[in-house]
């Protein structure tokens, strides 16, 4: 189709933690053997442990594939239970965006049990891991992506079907986790949960078992909205008051102008009469390139890039999950890299510019799903701007609550300042909504921000859980220490 990948990708994708013992890749023995499960429609084939796996031995965990309806797509993934309580902790299942970014990079760079060390050679235990107090899985989606394997998609709508099935395939195999459920992601996960979630209402008022118990959402750095994605680029690179001035006023009123013609632009290209292609084009060299072409990165405007694309070194995590022993520990055999661009391209250009996600949202809202939307405010391509926006632009009944609440800090163990937070509580049958604007963070907030994004994932889900708890403006230390 003509697009260029890297800022394609880039757009798509819009879409270091206190560390422990460290860990060898000598695992080989310490998991049970790979298990070929038949689960009507679904087949397992998976290695299971009770202890003594790689990433972090002291949990159980289970990894591998479950190939779906069609028998031609396999999903991996690799789940952990909780560190304190997995038989009455709650379930995270997390996901990362692009389309095509591996969630096990997410893991391991992230908000995973651990960390990669020593050049990829072996591993550190996390303590802001995500599983300090719940159950986590983390999968690689769509197919292609990851470990993952299967025709390609192009649709997130397709997207939204297969890891439907996936999870009824997991929960129905793994009942004892489904329980007090909430996805997650980053990124152009903005885009799949929202659509994942209505599919799986729409699944189970078809039938579909089980019925999974979610309770909330959590996206970091979403992209939700090209418009007001767009509209966010000229303040993020010259006003946000959060992150360096990156652009010049002349610049700046280029790119004010630019915005307003992408977004009067769209509606054009979603009805066919213009081509979203050469909108992207034009869009991104007036709104990304000045900040890319002067090598400033994209994901986080304090740092100038480097050879790498993306501005992220992958070699240590390449190196370990291509690891013969690493993969014969966790069920798979297949090259693995942290992006694939083939996933990304096979997309329709058209879904860059949809705007079903911010309507999904509002209506989970209206029947009872909690959100929370966290953005790290050095990130320039998913901005906290345009994620705040989206936030106070949902149209559901608490709309007006949510825009007269007032922000709060959000306090770390330290009592440094890590967020800073608005939040409106359950009411009645409605969720309840909470935006965080995470500081000193990256696109990637666990990696840059970790004790924060723990804090805030635990106390959204805590609070989320206990719907008649008092507004919080710091982290409930009595769930998270």
């Amino acid at each position: 189709m003509g697009r260029p990948p890297g800022l394609l990708a880039a757009l798509f994708l819009c879409a270091g933690a206190a560390l422990g013992r460290r860990l060898s890749l000598d695992t080989d023995g310490y998991l049970g053997p790979v298990q070929g499960r038949s689960s009507s429609p679904y087949v397992f084939d998976v290695r299971e442990s009770s202890s003594g796996g790689p990433c972090d031995p002291n949990v159980r965990q289970i990894s591998g594939y479950i190939t779906l309806k069609e028998h031609t797509t396999r999903y991996f993934f690799m789940f952990f239970e909780s560190r304190r309580s997995p038989e009455t902790d709650p379930m995270i299942v997390w996901i990362n965006g692009g389309p095509g970014f591996s969630s096990m990079a997410g893991m391991v760079l992230e908000n995973g049990p651990c960390r990669v060390a020593n050049g990829g050679k072996e591993t550190e235990i996390n303590s802001h891991s995500w599983t300090t107090k719940a159950n986590g899985i983390w999968i690689d989606q769509p197919a292609g992506t990851g470990f993952s394997t299967g025709p390609l998609i192009s649709s997130t709508k397709r997207a939204g079907e297969l890891l439907s099935q996936f999870l009824h395939a997991f929960f129905g195999k793994y009942p004892q986790y489904n329980r007090r459920v909430f996805l997650a992601g980053e990124s152009y996960a903005g885009q799949f949960i929202p659509e994942t979630l209505m599919r799986l209402r729409s699944d189970e008022r078809a039938g579909a078992k089980p019925v999974i118990d979610i309770v909330g959402i959590a996206i970091g750095n979403g992209y939700f909205s090209s418009d007001r994605v767009w509209r966010s680029y000229p303040r993020m690179a010259y006003e946000s008051g959060t992150a360096p001035r990156r652009v010049s006023a002349a610049q700046y009123n280029s790119m004010v102008a630019a915005a307003e013609d992408c977004v009067k632009e769209t509606p054009s290209c979603l009805t066919g009469r213009s081509s979203c292609q050469a909108l992207y084009d034009r869009c991104s060299k007036k709104l990304i390139d000045p900040i890319s072409d002067a090598k400033w990165s994209i994901y986080d405007l304090r740092v100038k890039c480097g050879p790498f694309a993306d501005c992220l070194d992958d070699r240590p995590i390449r190196a370990y999950f291509n690891n013969p022993t690493v993969q014969r520990a966790i069920g798979t055999h297949i090259g693995w890299k942290s992006s694939n661009e083939n996933v990304t391209a096979a997309f329709h250009i058209r879904e860059l510019f949809s705007t079903s996600a911010e309507k999904q949202l509002a209506r989970l809202l209206a029947e009872g799903i909690s959100v929370l939307l966290y953005a790290g405010d050095q990130d320039f391509l998913c901005n906290w701007l345009s994620v705040l926006e989206t936030a106070e632009q949902l149209d559901w009944p608490g709309k007006s609550r949510f825009a007269s609440a007032t922000e709060s800090p959000f306090k770390l163990s330290s009592s440094e300042l890590g967020a800073t937070v608005r939040t409106v509580e359950r009411l009645g049958g409605l969720g309840g909504l909470t935006f965080a604007r995470v500081v000193n963070a990256s696109h990637m907030v666990p990696q840059d921000a970790p004790e924060a994004a723990l804090l805030l994932m635990n106390d959204f889900m805590y609070r989320s859980l206990a719907s008649s708890s008092p507004p919080t403006a710091i982290g409930l230390k009595m769930l998270i220490v």
